[in-house]
């Protein structure tokens, strides 16, 4: 979940309602994309130590 939203009580509720993840604005763009690669491995969907490209645009985001 990327939200604005970053008090303790919004993140325990998107956690209590499906998040996996939670990130609040401001968020580095470079941890974002390594959060993204992180959950993509652990879904078997990419492989560790395999390079996999994910690229981002701040303007899409």
């Amino acid at each position: 979940m990327l939200t604005a939203r970053k008090m303790e009580e919004d993140v325990l509720k998107g956690v209590e309602n499906g998040a996996i993840d939670y990130i609040s604005k401001p968020f580095s763009n470079k941890i974002l994309l390594a959060r993204i690669k992180a959950h993509l491995e652990n879904a078997g969907i990419t492989k560790p130590g395999i390079p996999f490209a994910i690229t981002a645009s701040p303007a899409k985001i």
